[in-house]
């Protein structure tokens, strides 16, 4: 076990070094990989990195679309948006906002079912999620009476997902910011108490010194407190 530990030390340390070259590098041209969830890949960070490439057209945008969480410590991404406060030492992160999540259908899903009255009648609604008990048990939080075997549409992608919804093949999850970029889905229960999503941007402390990356960020923190 201590000589495990000894080469997992050994490992993160040569992963610093490489991180510390990188953010001492002063150009301003160069790659930038940017994770975030599939949802925030394909909807959101668009219209960001459009003006990304507006303004910096010589750096080389890269992005992770992933719902697990890049290993920044590995160099797996420079700057993730993040739905959680990072945990781990040597990781700096930045609150930009908080943003919210509500349950959607598409205006034909209504026309056919009807508008649930409350939270517990979605159980009923044809819920499409996540194949994950945590999510259940996260709905079953909120009021709805559901369990994961209840799902009888499920995947890894929201992204999968959101376009059944579109489809009116059931109800969904989703970022306010999302479905406002969805013509044709509804609300299905606008009085609820919305679902809360923060926003943070998280890098690794060696990379803040990279004029790339802190350009980079910082366009993308005046964009993201828009939300």
């Amino acid at each position: 076990m201590e000589l495990l530990d000894h080469i997992r030390i050994m490992g993160d340390a040569a992963d610093t070094l490489a991180l510390a070259a990188t953010g001492r590098a002063q150009e301003i041209g160069g790659r930038v990989c940017i994770s975030a969830t599939d949802t925030f890949a394909a909807y959101v960070l668009p219209e960001i990195v459009a003006r990304i490439r507006s303004e910096a057209p010589q750096i080389t945008i890269a992005i992770v679309a992933s719902n697990e969480i890049s290993d920044l410590h590995r160099g797996e991404a420079d700057i993730a948006v993040r739905h959680v406060r990072p945990d781990r030492p040597g990781l700096v992160g930045r609150h930009i906002c908080d943003t919210a999540a509500s349950f959607f259908a598409s205006e034909d899903w209504v026309a056919r079912n009807g508008l649930p009255g409350k939270p517990a009648d979605l159980a009923r609604a044809g819920l499409m999620g996540f194949d994950d008990p945590r999510f259940s048990g996260f709905l079953r939080e909120i009021g709805i009476p559901v369990a994961t075997e209840d799902f009888r549409i499920v995947s890894e992608s929201a992204v999968v997902i959101w376009e059944m919804v579109k489809r009116g093949m059931g109800v969904a999850v989703m970022m306010r910011e999302v479905a406002e970029r969805t013509p044709g889905v509804v609300n299905l229960l606008p009085d609820m108490a919305p679902i809360p999503v923060p926003i943070w941007l998280v890098t690794h402390q060696e990379l803040e010194s990279s004029p790339r990356v802190r350009l980079v960020q910082t366009i993308m923190a005046e964009e993201l407190a828009r939300l």
